[in-house]
C-alpha cells in the first residue's frame, strides 16, 4: 500500500500525473549524490506532479495550500537545472510549494530530511526543517506547522 493510501485527514491528493518509469528512477538513483529515499520512490511509482492539498494552521487561523511532488526526470533535470549540487550538496529537489518554495531532501541543520527553501535562496543554512520523511509528514502530519515556510 503507497503512502498516498494512508495520507492523514490534513492531506488529499487533488490530482496526480503518469508515474515515474523504473528506467527514470533507476536514473534519478545513478543522479542523485544521496540515497534516493523510499517514501519518494514509493509515491513517484504510484504518480507525478502529485498535488497534495494541506490544512494547515498558523496564529491567524487554519489555511490550504498546496505540495507538489515531482516525478524522477523533474527532480533530475530541476537539481541540475538550480546547480543544487553547488548549493546544497548530498541533496535533491523532490517537488515544490506552488508558492516559491522548493521541497528539498537532504541534509541540513537537523540532520538528513525534508527541507523547504526558496528558489532564490537555495541555501541550506537557511532552509526550514520540516519531517525526516515524507512519510512521516503525510501519514502522521510530523512538521505540518512547518509548511507555511
Amino acid at each position: 500500500m503507497s503512502i498516498l493510501d494512508n495520507l492523514t485527514s490534513k492531506f488529499r491528493v487533488d490530482a496526480i500525473g503518469e508515474p515515474s518509469t523504473e528506467e527514470s528512477i533507476a536514473q534519478l538513483k545513478l543522479f542523485s549524490p544521496i540515497e534516493v529515499p523510499n517514501d519518494y520512490i514509493d509515491i513517484i511509482r504510484k504518480g507525478t506532479d502529485v498535488e497534495i492539498n494541506a490544512q494547515v494552521e498558523d496564529e491567524e487561523g487554519e489555511y490550504e495550500m498546496y505540495l507538489r511532488i515531482w516525478g524522477a526526470n523533474v527532480s533530475i533535470e530541476n537539481s541540475e537545472g538550480y546547480n543544487l549540487e553547488k548549493y546544497i550538496p548530498s541533496s535533491i529537489i523532490i517537488g515544490d510549494n506552488e508558492g516559491g518554495m522548493v521541497i528539498i531532501y537532504g541534509t541540513g541543520k537537523e540532520g538528513l530530511g525534508i527541507y523547504l527553501t526558496g528558489y532564490g535562496d537555495l541555501d541550506i543554512s537557511d532552509a526550514i526543517y520540516i519531517a525526516l520523511s515524507l512519510g512521516d509528514l503525510l501519514t502522521r502530519n510530523v512538521g505540518i506547522e512547518n509548511l507555511q515556510g
